[in-house]
């Protein structure tokens, strides 16, 4: 097979792009060793293909023989094992050592797995069969050392050797780099259900002694959560067309898919992993589940994985969170980019390329990038229709026009790519954060870092039960306080580290999204007491007879109004049909998340740390197939 000198043309202009240094084009030379080395192994045919997607593609020829033909990662292993007179290794054999959780992320990246004791396991990928080989001709003893396995035993093997410190590693999260960033413990919870226990009592006593000053106060919080929706009004910018990036020109990606009791998800997740427009070869998707977990487990068992998917088991420990999971991902991740998706999600197939361009063409301090989420089950009734304009408010509307002005902006928690060595540099997620998206987000930012959004679009279901609802924005709600408590816990610091517009920004979404909910009810109990008693129209005693019908109105017309445009808005943008006519009972929706706040504000006290798992495969109605072929 002859192999384009091109390649290291491709190597250079991939490298300008993203490129890390373990993920570098294979030179002609070890392409054509590679192919030797596997001839006699496979069919002609086969190699063939796969000798020329490998050049196609800048990827070994190991990688594009298994993405690119029906090779089974099991049966290729012990063909090759059998011709370089080494062990395969099984589920069922024993791998001893205890290393650290850095020597995992060394592991995965090499292909090699160096135990304590001299062994080594070689995955059946990359470059790791070839330089075993090439040792092997130097030194024929180390055959009796070395076992093959396939990328998902190689992956076992080495989560069971870095087990103990990976389990202490993914706990720690951040406050293994800086204490100040992780809610671990009961004194960050406490500290947040006062704030929010303060709140609640200073509305009442206001509402009741000093209604007028209290209106003035709250008609303060919701002009800064006004000015900053007022920024979706701006017209939303086309991303440009640009040339398509080669396969050759892409670097590993890292998908990461938390899952926990959804055995049900398991077929259509596959798929829609399965339409992402991206190289195989050049994915690494980890399926991250809990030991506890054998309906999922089975589930997974049961379809067929691509060796470039593997299931992760995430050691035991506590707390049992969604971040914490992330983190073992993160933890054995292979790739430069690394994204999220959540069991329900369809992402857009052409996202992880349109990541890779706004991270190529966007400055060296951007960490993050974020898609736009949007509600697939809008039809299923009242509850999903306001929260299908919620998700276009905020992801077609305000998140676009905040990432223009370069205001910090929450993330969402799924769909976020990011550059992997930031990620590893300020310590992942916190495992005791239950809303770790928006914590991550200003840790982000306070480091130094900044993010993006894309016109990209992933489709994720709603909870139609109230119940579920409740509870997954329970969670949001006691996640928010718990970042805005600690991250306050040095309120100058945090000042100098953001600059005065984003410090305000982050009280405006991280303190202002629970505050408004739980003073929601006090606030309309005021109103309603106002007309009540005759004094809507009535002029006040103090404030030079300011109304209060004024105060009222401006809360009203401009707090309401301009969240409710707001909705218009992202749902003109996203053309949801039919679901605009509903904007008018957004209020009614507001109550739903103030009971949820007030139910968070309890937990802090009671379950800091409990995750309640939103349910998904409930879905009865889906909008994808309609919106990708508008072009979203």
């Amino acid at each position: 097979m002859r192999f384009s000198t091109a390649q290291s043309v491709r190597a250079a202009t991939r490298a300008s792009i993203l490129a890390a240094p373990e993920d570098e084009i294979p030179t002609a030379e070890e392409l054509a060793a590679e192919a030797s080395l596997l001839s006699r192994t496979v069919s002609p045919s086969d190699l063939d293909l796969a000798t020329r997607h490998a050049e196609d593609s800048g990827v070994p020829v190991l990688d594009a023989l298994l993405s690119c033909t029906n090779e089974d990662p099991d049966y290729l292993a012990e063909r090759l094992a059998g011709k370089l007179g080494v062990e395969v290794l099984d589920a069922h054999d024993a791998v001893h050592g205890a290393l650290a959780a850095d020597d995992a992320r060394a592991a995965m990246q090499s292909g090699i797995l160096r135990l304590a004791n001299g062994d080594l396991v070689v995955s059946l990928r990359g470059r790791s069969v070839l330089e075993l080989a090439r040792r092997i001709e130097a030194e024929p003893h180390i055959r009796l050392r070395a076992r093959l396995a396939t990328p998902q035993r190689f992956t076992e093997a080495v989560v069971r050797t870095t087990y103990a410190d990976l389990a202490a590693r993914i706990e720690e999260g951040p406050a293994r780099l800086d204490a100040r960033f992780s809610a671990r413990g009961t004194a960050i919870s406490r500290i947040s259900a006062a704030f929010a226990c303060l709140v609640i009592a200073t509305s009442l006593f206001a509402a009741i002694v000093a209604p007028l000053e209290a209106n003035i106060a709250f008609g303060l919080l919701f002009m800064t959560l006004t000015v900053l929706r007022l920024l979706a009004i701006w017209p939303d910018v086309p991303e440009p067309t640009v040339p398509r990036i080669p396969d050759a020109m892409l670097p590993i990606y890292t998908i990461l898919v938390p899952l926990y009791r959804e055995p049900s998800v398991v077929p259509a997740l596959i798929a829609a992993l399965s339409d992402l427009d991206y190289p195989e070869a050049r994915l690494d998707i980890k399926i991250l589940i809990e030991p506890d977990d054998s309906e999922t487990s089975r589930a997974l068992r049961n379809v067929r994985l691509g060796p470039h998917i593997t299931v992760v088991t995430v050691p035991e420990g506590g707390p049992r969170t969604k971040p914490r999971a992330l983190n073992a991902g993160l933890a054995l991740a292979r790739g430069s980019l690394l994204t999220v998706f959540d069991a329900e999600d369809r992402p857009d197939p052409g996202q992880l390329r349109a990541a890779v361009r706004a991270f190529s063409d966007g400055p060296a301090h951007r960490a993050c990038v974020q898609a736009r989420l949007v509600i697939d089950n809008s039809a299923d009734g009242w509850l999903t229709r306001i929260f299908a304009l919620e998700y276009a408010g905020l992801f077609d509307a305000l998140l676009p026009a905040l990432a223009r002005t370069r205001l910090l902006f929450p993330l969402g928690g799924t769909s976020n790519h990011f550059r992997t060595a930031v990620l590893d540099r300020i310590g992942g997620w916190d495992a005791w954060n239950v809303t770790e998206d928006a914590d991550l987000g200003l840790r982000l930012a306070r480091l130094g870092h900044s993010a993006t959004v894309i016109a990209s679009s992933t489709w994720e279901e709603a909870p139609n039960r109230t119940a579920s609802w409740v509870r997954q924005r329970t969670r949001w709600m006691k996640g928010y306080m718990m970042t805005w408590t600690l991250h306050m816990r040095q309120p100058l610091r945090l000042y100098r580290e953001l600059g005065l517009v984003n410090f305000l920004t982050f009280h405006a979404f991280i303190g202002g999204v629970w505050v408004s909910a739980l003073i929601l009810p006090i606030f309309l109990f005021g109103v309603m007491k106002d007309i009540a008693g005759g004094v809507w129209l009535t002029p006040a005693d103090a404030w030079h007879s300011v109304p209060p019908f004024a105060i009222h109105g401006f809360n009203l017309v401009l707090g309401f109004g301009t969240a409710m445009a707001l909705a218009a808005i992202g749902a003109d943008r996203r053309r949801l049909k039919g679901v605009a006519i509903w904007i008018p009972t957004v209020p009614a929706y507001w109550l739903l998340g103030s009971l949820a706040a007030w139910r968070a504000a309890w937990q802090l006290l009671r379950a800091p740390f409990k995750w309640e798992k939103t349910d998904h495969g409930l879905a009865r109605t889906s909008l994808y197939e309609e919106q990708i072929k508008d072009g979203f």
